[in-house]
């Protein structure tokens, strides 16, 4: 796979359930808000409604004087046992059929189905061939209200495939979700085209193949469920990472030609990788500028999709172990107001743990130039009024 890597300024922002986070993919998308369709509705037959249909199929128009003379119940009876098969248009309020052929196939099918007009929303990515209806009960009211709130200018246009252009959205809907029929049917591509937008995305979720879509700038995410093929082209993008250490390894360094052999990332989690460092690797990493004891971030630039990662390091001996301890320290201290305190307490702890040998990085002087190269001048005014670190 020919993919580039960016190191970034922050990690993704991923929840716990956060499969893929798409920084950037063009995709085709074209929606409709509010589409009137009709939906189908169906429910078991009871025993009761069997037998009123069965009377009614039977005697016609006089199934209601028939009923009353084979089960001596008043004739006004029958329609209110069938109460659900008049709403459903198989009878008429006597309990006589509307229509035989109809109250035949609920027989048959021993289902009670009626029709209902209802409102959905639709959004159709014809590079994948995908149609999702969002319907008020599970999307809420108007989740593509935003999107045509914000007004994001497509990056182009796609041809659609000439198998899909002609296609209306009847005939993308009918048979999904339930629905029978569109009653304002309009072409879905009338010029063959379809808008691309510059789309950042979420795969989330307890299926992989659920995603929230923006189409860009200020746009909303929008959840749109079981895209599958549409999920399938961003799988994947970041396993180049574990193909290509050298090329991860110059992206955290800024070096063009770094030195030695590179530390082999491993996943940890969907969106996070892992590296073990040596001493010496550990020391690179500072002095270019990285955060030991912080996730860094990487983007794989794909030809379809810029997917973004977190990268932490772990270390692969004692001196790694060290120069990790002490830019934790250092990071606690400054979230705890740069107290000094804080990074006596922690490496104080650590060196607990450490051989002598590696006890140079917890120096008094080490401490305070690397506090300075992070760029924490308050922490490193704090640590200047206590000299003696009686741990190193």
């Amino acid at each position: 796979m020919t993919a580039k890597l960016h190191l970034l300024d922050a990690p993704p922002e991923a929840r716990a359930d956060t499969r893929v986070v798409v920084r950037e993919a063009l995709v085709p998308v074209r929606w409709w808000r509010s589409v009137p369709v009709r939906m189908r509705e169906t429910a078991a037959l009871t025993e009761m409604e069997r037998f009123v249909l069965e009377a009614a199929l039977t005697f016609g128009a006089r199934a209601a004087t028939e009923f009353e003379e084979i089960t001596d119940l008043p004739a006004h009876l029958l329609p209110v046992l069938g109460r659900r098969l008049v709403a459903a248009g198989a009878l008429d309020p006597t309990g006589a059929p509307r229509d035989d052929e109809r109250c035949r196939r609920m027989l048959v099918a021993e289902q009670i189905y009626r029709d209902r007009v209802e409102r959905v929303h639709v959004v159709v990515l014809p590079a994948t061939g995908e149609t999702v209806v969002l319907d008020e009960a599970t999307a809420g009211e108007d989740p593509l209200l935003g999107w045509e709130k914000a007004r994001v200018r497509p990056a182009g246009k796609y041809p659609v495939d000439p198998a899909r252009s002609g296609l209306s959205l009847t005939d993308l809907l009918v048979g999904r979700a339930g629905i029978t029929g569109v009653q304002s049917d309009v072409a879905a591509f009338p010029d063959g085209l379809c808008a691309v937008y510059r789309c950042t995305a979420e795969v989330a979720g307890d299926t992989r193949a659920d995603v929230r879509l923006s189409i860009g700038d200020a746009a909303p995410a929008v959840l749109l469920p079981k895209v599958e093929r549409l999920v399938n082209g961003w799988l994947g993008a970041d396993r180049v990472l574990a193909e290509r250490p050298l090329a991860v390894w110059r992206a955290l360094l800024g070096d063009d030609e770094p030195t030695g052999v590179p530390p082999t990332p491993r996943r940890k989690s969907p969106t996070t990788w892992q590296i073990e460092v040596t001493g010496n690797q550990a020391t690179l990493l500072s002095n270019a500028g990285r955060n030991l004891g912080k996730r860094a971030g990487l983007a794989i630039e794909t030809a379809d999709v810029v997917v973004e990662v977190a990268l932490t390091v772990a270390a692969a001996d004692p001196a790694a172990t060290a120069a990790i301890a002490l830019d934790r320290a250092i990071n606690a201290a400054v979230g705890n107001g740069s107290d000094a305190n804080t990074v006596h307490d922690q490496l104080a702890e650590a060196a607990k743990r450490l051989p002598h040998e590696v006890m140079g990085v917890l120096a008094p002087t080490s401490v305070r130039d690397r506090v300075w190269r992070l760029g924490h001048y308050r922490l490193g005014y704090a640590l200047r009024e206590r000299d003696d670190f009686d741990y190193a």
